[in-house]
């Protein structure tokens, strides 16, 4: 089984990620005659509160992906609960350079960790083991990687 190895931080669990657009995307540029960006590759922290991964609006940019559409999101306010439509992007994440990504819809949100432009969340750690070991300051995940999309499907969805 594929593992990952972060550091537990100030901030939170923290581990290293590669995101690029997903395959249909990244083919319609390359036919178009487009360019096509590199990979970043950058600390993500893991939220096991977030039902789906997201990134940094300027990541999103630099990605050059399109949102694919937008979902309404709920946050706090000081008024209670807020609603605002977010963009969502087809994107792949590897957790792992060697294995398959997962290809996730990644909500386009800012962070309130300094530096931090990629949020893991449930969409994937559901098909993960996490072990976060407090005293040592780290944290592992594993995951299956037997299936070509590496677990996930397109009907992990915000729909």
């Amino acid at each position: 089984m594929p593992r990952t190895d972060g550091q537990i931080e100030d901030d939170g669990a923290v581990i290293y990620v590669s995101v690029a657009i997903d395959v249909d995307l990244e083919e319609s540029f390359r036919s178009a005659g487009l360019p096509v960006s590199e990979l970043y590759s950058g600390h993500a922290l893991i939220d096991t509160g977030a039902s789906h991964s997201a990134v940094h609006p300027r990541l999103a940019e630099y990605l050059g992906s399109l949102p694919s559409l937008y979902t309404p999101v709920t946050y706090p306010g000081d008024d209670g609960e807020n609603e605002r439509d977010v963009p969502v992007h087809d994107l792949r994440i590897w957790l792992e350079p060697s294995v398959p990504p997962f290809e996730v819809m990644a909500i386009a949100t800012g962070s309130a960790t300094r530096g931090i432009l990629v949020i893991i969340g449930r969409d994937i750690l559901d098909q993960c083991t996490l072990v976060y070991d407090g005293p040592n300051k780290t944290v592992s995940l594993t995951w299956r990687s037997d299936d070509p999309q590496s677990g996930l499907s397109r009907s992990a969805q915000l729909l």
